[in-house]
């Protein structure tokens, strides 16, 4: 997993953490919603502003610089020579 060069293992782990509070608490708070409004609607409004935050964040955040430059006092890699030649 190209997230982090040195501490992938511990990404992963909040991330599935945080899914599984997610998957957890997500049906109760449907119920609720759907108790309250006596329709599905502020369900599926409530999801959808949560997924257009969730995209903001990521656009706000994401980074296309390879993870090898950002290590420091690293060198980048050469490439090895084509053996065929």
């Amino acid at each position: 997993m190209d997230v982090s060069s040195t501490s992938g293992g511990l990404i992963s782990g909040i991330g599935n953490t945080v899914a599984s509070a997610a998957s957890s608490i997500g049906p109760l708070v449907v119920a609720h919603l759907n108790e309250s409004s006596g329709s599905w609607r502020m369900s599926f409004t409530s999801v959808a502003v949560l997924d257009i935050a969730a995209a903001g964040v990521f656009f706000a955040f994401a980074s296309t610089t390879p993870i090898e430059n950002e290590r420091v006092g690293s060198t980048p890699e050469v490439p090895l020579q084509d053996k065929a030649k």
